[in-house]
């Protein structure tokens, strides 16, 4: 009931954002462009015999990351280790409305949310170096 009751609310946040404009702002679309700046900059990664793909932003304070190939199940817990092994930092996944939806954890199958998405890109992870 509660986990409905968030979702329910959740959802009505991001239709009133939508609503008055506020995805729409300037400051909204200069860091979408931030972020797409920083992703045309990913390089390949290879973790864990995996193929993933990184960005790191200048400060080192997140990195975006994505599997690279199809066919293979991942979780935060591979984001975050993989994140780490070509960071050298600490990495935290950012599981964002995932986590206000319910049924999150950190060994969560990340593939099918990713399907879900029409115009998935990539994943957060914030970065404690």
């Amino acid at each position: 009931m509660i986990r409905h009751f968030i979702a329910i609310a959740a959802a009505a946040a991001v239709l009133s954002a939508c609503s008055t404009g506020g995805g729409n702002s300037a400051e909204v679309r200069a860091r979408k462009a931030a972020n797409a700046a920083i992703w045309k900059t990913r390089q390949p990664l290879a973790h864990g015999g995996r193929p993933y793909e990184i960005a790191v932003s200048s400060d080192k304070s997140f990195a975006f990351i994505a599997p690279a190939a199809s066919g293979f199940s991942y979780t935060p817990l591979d984001l975050e280790a993989a994140a780490k092994a070509a960071t050298g930092c600490q990495a935290t996944y950012g599981a964002g409305i995932l986590a206000l939806l319910g049924g999150y954890s950190e060994t969560a199958d990340l593939r099918p949310i990713q399907g879900k998405v029409t115009d998935f890109k990539y994943w957060r992870t914030d970065l404690a170096c």
